[in-house]
């Protein structure tokens, strides 16, 4: 699935240094085609995962499924953060939100706070020591090292895939050296130029979200000796930096972990895992909220306060109909089905937290390409908003673009254009042309320009030829046809 996260909000390839770039990349194909990693994968006697034909891997019933039947609970997570504006509200065992309301039960060393002692005493006797002195060392250097972060992403360009190897070799030049610097052996004496690369990594003000995510990645390898295996069968995205300064954050943070937890956690901070977890990140996290899908329309939650990796949860396939409810308790997400499901029938659930409920289907196209990354295909983008006839959004062709969430790449099935455009009013049509012209000069992927073009121009003849339409209309269409064809 895609995350979130943003986006989770979003922190978010798969490891091919020049240097060791084979051995890496051999590692990751064996996790993907293991035996234990396929067993691993959720199944019960409702569904299976398989793969699709256009969506990489979905979940399927295996038989009739009764409206309400619970399908999955996990609780396994790979990677979590919780952003540093929520930091003293949100509790780190269990998540727990109260509106703003400071948490009283603080722990300032390690810098979580907890909704109460129970949640406080479960949290510190679940950790190794080893991870609970990790992250008072990083607790310290933040405090020392305080800056005011913008949170604005003002840059969408994500670095090439050249830039974002060149990056990760260097940084891996620098790590070595740090690795030699901080080894335990008593024999080696650690010379300059690996005591400078020491002191440098840890004069860097690292970005707080950042690095606690990282860090977290590399406890849960410790504390669930799978959890690599498992995240890394996930879908994989190719660019999951959002820019090049999202790519600095990533390498600046590693470079800190490597220089100031103990020593027995250095095995673990490893180049290979930071960038598995990230990579895997985009496409799979959940957003923490203060409202996950709620009961009404328009109550999904509006306040994002962190995201998580939770593999296990991580094969549904989007739906803006979705047939199959998710609901966070504490660190626990829970599935069950919305409605009957058929044998055979593929199990979706919503990635837009139920705010797809109150959202226009140009909105949520625009929402889940741009988060996402993919063109929804479901039955319910399919359809006109205002009579319910087939038709075609520029660029987001119903069950014609099928961007995989599962599989190791960007699955795309591109058919012909040749559905009859539906015909609305004029008012409706002005309100979509000025919609979709805005999705499209603010997507960043050039992906789908060539089909996106000739479907815009079946919209454009559409709206020029409608009778009565009014001059705004043929305005607004002239200056969308000069935009495609200049």
């Amino acid at each position: 699935m895609n995350g979130h996260w943003v986006y989770f909000n979003i922190i978010y390839t798969i490891v091919r240094p020049k240097n060791s770039g084979l051995k890496i990349s051999t590692q990751i194909s064996r996790y993907a085609m293991s035996s234990s990693v396929r067993d691993a994968r959720p199944s019960s006697d409702y569904f299976e995962v398989k793969d699709t034909a256009t969506s990489g891997r979905g979940v399927f019933a295996l038989k009739d499924i009764k409206q309400g039947t619970p399908l999955l609970s996990t609780s396994t997570i790979a990677a979590s953060a919780i952003y540093k504006n929520y930091q003293k509200e949100v509790c780190a065992q269990c998540f727990a939100y109260n509106r703003g309301v400071l948490w009283k039960v603080r722990d300032n060393a390690r810098g979580v706070v907890f909704c109460s002692e129970i949640c406080r005493d479960t949290w510190t006797t679940s950790m190794p020591a080893v991870c609970l002195r990790a992250r008072e060392e990083v607790q310290k250097l933040l405090q020392r090292k305080q800056k005011l972060w913008d949170d604005e992403i003002h840059d969408l360009a994500s670095p090439s895939a050249e830039a974002v190897e060149e990056a990760w070799t260097l940084a891996e030049e620098k790590a070595q050296l740090i690795r030699a610097a901080r080894s335990p052996s008593a024999s080696v004496t650690p010379t300059k130029t690996q005591l400078k690369a020491v002191r440098q990594a840890q004069a860097i003000r690292p970005e707080p979200d950042t690095i606690w995510f990282l860090l977290d990645a590399a406890i849960e390898s410790i504390r669930q000796s799978d959890m690599i295996t498992l995240t890394a069968d996930l879908a994989a995205d190719t660019q999951p930096y959002v820019n090049e300064e999202d790519l600095k954050f990533h390498i600046e943070a590693y470079l800190v972990l490597l220089a100031v937890v103990p020593t027995e956690l250095l095995p673990h901070v490893q180049q290979s895992l930071m960038r598995i977890v990230q990579s895997r990140t985009t496409h799979n996290s959940f957003g923490l909220r203060s409202l996950d899908e709620g009961d009404e329309p328009g109550t999904a939650g509006s306040e994002c306060f962190g995201f998580g990796v939770w593999p296990g949860a991580s094969y549904w396939n989007h739906s803006c109909d979705p047939n199959v409810q998710k609901q966070r308790s504490g660190r626990t997400w829970k599935f069950w089905t919305r409605r009957d499901i058929a044998s055979g029938e593929e199990l979706c659930i919503s990635y837009l937290g139920g705010d797809e409920r109150d959202m226009s289907t140009p909105d949520r196209l625009e929402k889940l390409k741009r988060v996402w990354g993919f063109a929804c295909g479901c039955s319910r983008c399919g359809l006109d908003p205002c009579n319910g006839e087939s038709h075609t959004v520029p660029g987001y062709a119903h069950a014609a673009v099928s961007m995989s969430m599962h599989s190791t790449g960007k699955d795309q099935t591109v058919s012909t254009y040749d559905k009859p455009v539906s015909r609305r009013s004029g008012t409706v049509l002005v309100e979509e042309l000025v919609r979709l012209k805005w999705i499209y000069l603010h997507d960043i992927s050039l992906e789908i320009f060539t089909y996106r073009r000739h479907i815009w121009a079946l919209y454009i003849q559409a709206a020029v030829g409608y009778d009565g339409v009014d001059l705004l209309l043929r305005l607004e269409s002239i200056a969308v046809v000069h935009i495609f064809l200049i």
